[in-house]
């Protein structure tokens, strides 16, 4: 794994095309595919309640149990989702 600072490649992004199998017709760059997220992505770490910076695999109770690992990651999407939406509040 490696991390990218995504503005500095933005531009190299937007001068390859991408694959897309659902739609044929339509010509996509790397860097369109990011800005629209069409890319699968799962939570393994947050700083949402974690003062000691741990892994989801590391909190108690969820070491071996994948399921609940996968649940609680989709509980702090649905977590910052909501907390984004309530920014946008009038």
């Amino acid at each position: 794994m490696f991390w990218v600072y995504y503005p500095d490649m933005r531009p190299i992004f937007a001068k390859f095309e991408v694959y897309n199998g659902k739609n044929f017709g339509a010509k996509m760059s790397w860097e369109e595919l990011f800005e629209s997220r069409m890319f699968y992505g799962r939570i393994i770490k947050s700083t949402l309640d974690n003062p000691y910076d741990k892994f989801l695999y590391e909190y108690q109770g969820l070491k071996d149990n994948k399921i609940l690992q996968w649940l609680k990651g989709e509980d702090i999407k649905d977590r910052i989702f909501n907390y984004e939406q309530t920014l946008w509040r009038y």
